[in-house]
C-alpha cells in the first residue's frame, strides 16, 4: 500500500515532468517562431534596399533627363543664333562684295544705303547705314554724316536730331575714318507719340565743302 510520503513525490515529479515537457516543447515554439521572425526581418530588409536602390535610379533617370532637355534646348538656341549670324554675315558679304566689285558706280562719296529693323520696343529702331567712297586713286580720309528724323509729334511736324535719337550719340554728327566704305549701327529711341516719316542724312568729306552729300529715305522698316 502506497503511503502518502510515495504519493506526493510521485505528484510532484510528475509536475516536475510536465514542466519539463511543457519547456521544451515551448523552447521549440519559440525557437521556431524567432526563426520566422529573423527570417521576415531578412527578407523585408532586403526589399528596402531594393526599394532605395529603385528609387535612386528613378531620381538618376529623372536628374539625365532633365539634363538630356538642358542640353538639347541650349543646342537648340545656340543653332539658331548661329543660323542668325551667318545670315547675318552673308548679307554683309554680299554687301561688301557688291561695294567693292560695282566698277559703274559714281567718283566721290555716296550714301548706299540705309536699313531700319524694329526691336521688341516699340519706339526703338536699329538702324545700319552704308556709306561709300569711289576715287581714281583712294586713299585713307575723314567724314562727317549727320542725321536727322522728320515727323509728327502729336500731329505737329517736328524734327529729331541724331544725339535725341540715338542714346549713344553724343553729338548731331559722326565722324569717322574709311577708304572704301564704311557701314554705321546705332539704335533710334524715338519720343513717345513721335511718328517717323523720312530720314534726312548729310556727308561730306573733312576739308572738302563741295564733296557735301544729301540724300532722303522714307522711314521704311525691313529686315537687315
Amino acid at each position: 500500500m502506497v503511503s502518502r510520503r510515495q504519493l506526493a513525490i510521485l505528484l510532484v515529479s510528475a509536475l516536475i515532468a510536465g514542466l519539463l515537457l511543457g519547456f521544451a516543447f515551448g523552447g521549440r515554439i519559440f525557437g521556431d517562431a524567432m526563426l520566422d521572425y529573423r527570417r521576415m526581418e531578412k527578407q523585408l530588409a532586403d526589399a528596402q534596399a531594393l526599394l532605395e536602390q529603385r528609387d535612386q535610379e528613378l531620381v538618376n533617370l529623372t536628374i539625365a533627363d532633365k539634363v538630356n532637355q538642358l542640353t538639347q534646348e541650349k543646342l537648340r538656341e545656340k543653332v539658331t543664333e548661329l543660323r542668325t549670324e551667318l545670315v547675318s554675315l552673308e548679307g554683309e558679304l554680299y554687301l561688301y562684295k557688291n561695294l567693292v566689285d560695282d566698277d559703274e558706280g559714281q567718283l566721290g562719296l555716296s550714301l548706299e544705303s540705309i536699313s531700319l529693323r524694329k526691336t521688341g520696343d516699340d519706339n526703338s529702331v536699329l538702324y545700319q547705314i552704308v556709306v561709300r567712297r569711289k576715287e581714281v586713286l583712294s586713299q585713307t580720309i575723314d567724314a562727317t554724316l549727320s542725321v536727322s528724323i522728320e515727323g509728327t509729334l502729336l500731329k505737329i511736324p517736328d524734327t529729331i536730331s541724331l544725339s535725341e535719337a540715338d542714346p549713344g550719340a553724343d553729338e548731331d554728327s559722326i565722324s569717322f575714318r574709311f577708304k572704301y566704305f564704311k557701314v554705321i549701327e546705332g539704335t533710334f529711341e524715338l519720343p513717345e507719340h513721335f511718328v517717323p516719316e523720312k530720314l534726312v542724312l548729310s556727308l561730306y568729306e573733312t576739308g572738302r565743302p563741295n564733296s557735301l552729300v544729301i540724300k532722303e529715305y522714307p522711314w521704311r522698316l525691313s529686315e537687315f
